[in-house]
C-alpha cells in the first residue's frame, strides 16, 4: 500500500505543477485548486495510467489534503496563513467529495470510507463547474456558496482540531 501511495503522490504532484500554466486563476486558492483538480483529471482521461494507480492518485490527495487542514490550523495559531489557499481549496474538495457520496459516512456523520467507484462521475462534475468558474460562466462565490464548508474537518474521525 506504501508503494501505491508513493506512486500516487507522485502522479498528483505532478499532475498539479504541470496544470498551473492551464487557464490561470484567481484569487489564489482558485488557481492551486485548478491546478490539482485538473492535473488529476488529466492524468485521470490520459488513459495513461491504471485504474490502480489512479485510485492511488484520489487516496494520495486526500491524505494530503488532511496533512495540510492540520498544519494549516496550527499555522493559523500562530498568525501564519501560508496554507490558506491549499486549506480552501482542499475543503471545497473534500466537502464536494461527500455531499457526491465518494466520502462514505456512517450514521453519526463520521467519514469512515471512499467510495472508490463514484469518483470518476463526481469528478467530471467538479471539473466542469470550476471550469465555468474560471471562464467567468459562474461567479468564484458558487464554488464557496456550494462546497466551503469547514466543518468537513469534522467528520473525519481521527482528525483533531489543534
Amino acid at each position: 500500500m506504501e508503494e501505491r501511495l508513493i506512486r500516487g503522490k507522485f502522479i498528483s504532484v505532478t499532475g498539479h505543477e504541470e496544470s498551473h500554466p492551464w487557464l490561470p486563476a484567481s484569487p489564489q486558492w482558485l488557481e492551486e485548486f485548478k491546478a490539482s483538480l485538473l492535473g488529476f483529471y488529466s492524468a485521470y482521461q490520459s488513459g495513461a495510467f491504471s485504474q490502480e494507480d489512479i485510485e492511488s492518485t484520489l487516496l494520495s490527495i486526500l491524505a494530503a489534503t488532511l496533512d495540510v487542514a492540520v498544519i494549516h490550523w496550527q499555522k493559523r495559531k500562530a498568525g501564519e496563513h501560508e496554507l490558506e489557499a491549499y486549506y480552501v481549496g482542499d475543503t471545497v474538495f473534500n466537502e464536494f467529495m461527500r455531499q457526491t457520496g465518494v466520502l462514505i459516512q456512517d450514521d453519526s456523520g463520521c467519514i469512515v470510507d471512499v467510495a472508490l467507484d463514484q469518483f470518476a462521475p463526481a469528478l467530471s462534475q467538479l471539473v466542469n463547474e470550476t471550469l465555468d468558474v474560471i471562464r467567468g460562466i459562474r461567479p468564484t462565490e458558487s464554488l464557496m456558496k456550494k462546497y466551503f464548508d469547514e466543518r468537513v474537518w469534522d467528520r473525519f474521525r481521527a482528525l483533531v482540531r489543534t
